[in-house]
């Protein structure tokens, strides 16, 4: 994966929402919850999300691949998702823009010209 994303607007509000459902929710019920915040269209910094802590715990157990979907959301690009992409979730159409919109922004700050 390429090095951390710079920058990107915030959803505030719409992250914290998300933010306080994490808190209290586990397993399949985090998975869903991954899923929304992807497609939400006010988010597109996911760094806080990654790190809650019933996020983390999809980590070694079947639902590992939705954690690891969420860190390209957070630090990767499209490339890097098509380069892994048989052990990832497939994408919904609007997480397809998402991650289209989000390299975009990552290469529109590595390069002066795009």
């Amino acid at each position: 994966m390429s090095s951390g994303k710079v920058g990107h607007a915030s959803g505030g509000n719409h992250l914290e929402q998300f933010l306080l459902l994490a808190k209290s929710t586990r397993g399949a019920a985090v998975v869903a919850l991954i899923q929304q915040a992807l497609e939400s269209p006010a988010i597109f910094v996911y760094g806080d999300l990654l790190e809650m802590s019933s996020v983390v715990e999809l980590q070694g157990t079947e639902n590992e691949k939705y954690f690891n979907l969420l860190q390209f959301f957070t630090y990767g690009t499209l490339a890097d998702y098509k380069k892994n992409q048989s052990q990832l979730p497939p994408l919904t159409p609007l997480q397809l823009i998402k991650l289209k919109q989000l390299t975009l922004i990552s290469l529109a700050g590595q390069s002066k010209v795009l």
